[in-house]
């Protein structure tokens, strides 16, 4: 079967080929509702503390405390020539743990080959040193009798 097709059709030129829709009459929109509340405003800050006072300590009935006599050094030489007085044979100082000192002094006892142990101790090596060599003075002066 021979094909055949329709007679041409003319097409004016002036009407577009694809006419765009009619535009549509504006309707009012309707509102936006989001359901949530306006921010609420922040607090105030807080008002600023009272400033803090403290008394001194002559207010709450404690007397302040007094500067303590400012601790003698001993004489190191002074401290080797009492003991060479005392004939001492041994002299030890160590520091402890708890950070108090021990002075450990030896003199010789009433019989040969027999020493004397004094020992002291004190808060710093200066004090334990001067309480030891006190000791050592009243031991030989009480042995000498």
């Amino acid at each position: 079967m021979p094909f055949m097709s329709a007679p041409p059709v003319a097409v004016p030129r002036n009407v577009p080929r694809n006419p765009a829709p009619a535009p549509r009459p504006e309707s009012p929109r309707p509102p936006v509702v989001r359901l949530q509340a306006p921010d609420e405003p922040p607090p105030p800050p807080p008002p600023a503390p009272a400033p803090l006072v403290v008394p001194a300590p002559e207010q709450l009935g404690i007397a302040a405390a007094t500067a303590a006599a400012p601790m003698v050094r001993p004489d190191w030489a002074r401290a080797h020539d009492r003991l060479d007085r005392l004939g001492a044979t041994g002299f030890h100082l160590e520091k402890l743990a708890d950070g108090a000192c021990r002075c450990i002094c030896l003199l010789p006892g009433g019989q040969p080959g027999v020493n004397q142990r004094i020992e002291a101790r004190g808060k710093t090596a200066d004090e334990a040193v001067r309480l030891v060599l006190d000791e050592a003075e009243r031991w030989a002066a009480a042995a000498q009798r």
